[in-house]
């Protein structure tokens, strides 16, 4: 028998290449499963939380819209009083609905179905950068679609944002590998899209975003003259047609009112310094200051080199970006532009060398934005309990209460979560005042029951007056404590900082900063007349120093 012959030193080396080349074909999905399980873990922060803070206006829509779905009345979406809601198409809270088939849809059920969309949009991200580019490029804006702090509230809450992006970005992956095929159908695509139109009207974006694409790439007229892509739009966006179509025949002048509402209003692109200014600093906390530079080198690094990909990808960011200053501008409306401008740092990370200063580089930003992520989630979306602490101490009464007198901002911006929390509570609303009109008398209706209103430290004093507190949260790690003073829920900008020492090395979690009160109720008894403070309300009347302010 011949003796063995060891391998040559190479030879061993490209055999563990080939040996570690196929383990990792094996497990093709385990970093994309590992950011699975990371995104999952954000966005169920809040999850049981009461409906208040980061848009709790849009959760207690949705789910008032899904509470009163039925195959009776699928055409006609319905708020509280058989309100009709035209503004975005139902599809999302008819989801809601049927996943809680049997029961009355609730928070859990309408965040979980969000929850469900926004990991979409990860792996929607993922395959959209792997089919233009490397996977190492995918895998890096998949990331950056999990961490980004938009994406993580937005995409944990009851709305249609994560909804219709991720079936956009499906949409638009369809539609790319049609195009690259002769003979390959444009069928998926036009489903994708028509999806992703009945969940919010904003997927329609995409449709000028892709000519524009094909104007740029020199194959407009070829696209223009296709019959599938035109048949593929046809057939998928007739629902919605349909759907809009039975509502302007049915009521022209109310449709036109509700379907031209929301982001139709304000029109206008921003002139001053100093609003796009405003807009600068929002949007760089839209995405977390080092997630916004990261897009932002990704865009200006796509415009050196443009491959047919880059191209893409730039007229969706450009299309999604201008509708987001010509429309309103919501931040949450920049989610938009995440996925594609992901795509784009993706595939200028993946040329960094060595490997090393790639992977900090990447990791500095994936870490950053996951921490700015769980701050903002402790400062919009946790600890906003009052509403439903006020409908708990009202359903508790032994009397039915009557209608509540409710001043306007509070009617603006929680009326609706009231409606869904108290369904039977009638409220009127105290007409606005210019300045100047202390001391007016408020006349209120006769069977007014209750006087609610905002509470702020400096205005709760007033026997009589019940409130309901609100807790601020912090982030704990290493029994340090992370504190920011977050201003307003419903927008990005974070606030200034606080390290408070509070537990051992190994304390980490959500501690509870502190109380504040954020709601209060008080009678008004028969007899009683109302009057405007320079800060707030104060009854008069049997009840002499019964001061609300």
């Amino acid at each position: 028998m011949p003796p063995v012959k060891a391998a040559p030193k190479s030879s061993r080396k490209a055999n563990r290449r080939a040996s570690r080349g196929s383990a990792q074909g094996a497990l093709p999905y385990l970093p994309l499963a590992a950011l699975f399980v990371l995104g999952l873990l954000l966005r169920t922060i809040s999850l049981n939380s009461d409906v208040g803070g980061f848009l709790a206006w849009n959760e207690a829509n949705y789910l008032l819209i899904a509470r009163h779905a039925s195959l009776r009345t699928i055409l006609f979406p319905t708020l509280k009083g058989g309100f009709l809601f035209l503004e975005t198409p139902p599809l999302v809270p008819y989801l809601i609905a049927l996943v809680s088939w049997g029961s009355e849809p609730g928070v859990l059920a309408g965040r979980l179905v969000s929850i469900f969309f926004s990991l979409a949009l990860v792996v929607a991200t993922w395959r959209l950068g792997r089919l233009f580019f490397s996977a190492r490029a995918a895998l890096v804006a998949a990331a950056i679609t999990t961490v980004a702090p938009v994406a993580v509230v937005a995409g944990a809450n009851i709305q249609t944002d994560a909804a219709y992006l991720a079936l956009t970005v499906l949409a638009v992956e369809l539609y790319a590998r049609a195009r690259r095929a002769e003979d390959g159908s444009m069928a998926p695509f036009g489903v994708a899209i028509g999806f992703a139109s009945l969940a919010k009207l904003f997927a329609l974006v995409a449709l000028p975003a892709l000519l524009l694409w094909e104007f740029v790439e020199g194959s407009a007229p070829k696209a223009v003259r296709d019959a599938r892509r035109w048949k593929a739009l046809a057939a998928g966006l007739a629902p919605l047609a349909a759907f809009y179509a039975f509502h302007v025949l049915r009521a022209p002048s109310t449709a036109r009112t509700l379907i031209l509402g929301g982001a139709a209003v304000a029109t206008t692109f921003p002139h001053r310094f100093d609003v796009l200014w405003a807009l600068g600093v929002e949007a760089t906390w839209v995405f977390s200051p080092l997630v916004a530079l990261a897009l932002a080198a990704g865009v200006v690094a796509a415009f050196s080199r443009p491959s047919s990909g880059e191209r893409l990808l730039l007229c969706l960011t450009a299309a999604y970006g201008l509708f987001y200053l010509f429309f309103h501008k919501h931040s949450y409306y920049l989610l938009a532009i995440l996925p594609f401008a992901a795509i784009l740092f993706g595939r200028l990370a993946d040329g960094i060398r060595p490997n090393v200063l790639r992977r900090l580089l990447v990791g500095a930003v994936l870490v950053s934005s996951a921490f700015v992520s769980v701050i903002d989630v402790t400062g919009m979306k946790l600890g906003f309990s009052e509403i439903r602490r006020f409908a708990d101490a009202v359903h508790a009464l032994e009397e039915p209460v009557g209608r509540v007198v409710a001043e306007g901002v509070v009617v603006d911006n929680i009326g609706i979560v009231l409606d869904l929390y108290v369904p039977g509570l009638q409220v009127w609303r105290i007409a606005d005042a210019p300045p100047g009109h202390e001391g007016e008398r408020v006349d209120i209706p006769r069977d007014s029951a209750w006087l609610l209103f905002v509470a702020s430290p400096e205005d709760t004093e007033g026997p009589g007056l019940r409130l309901f507190m609100r807790e601020r949260y912090m982030l704990e790690l290493f029994g340090w404590s992370i504190a920011e003073a977050h201003r307003n829920p419903n927008y990005f900008r974070q606030g200034g900082y606080q390290l408070i020492r509070t537990g051992g090395f190994w304390s980490f979690g959500l501690p509870v900063l502190r109380s504040v009160p954020a709601l209060g109720f008080g009678a008004i008894e028969p007899g009683d007349s109302l009057y405007r403070l320079r800060d707030g309300l104060e009854v008069r009347g049997p009840a002499p120093g019964t001061d609300f302010r």
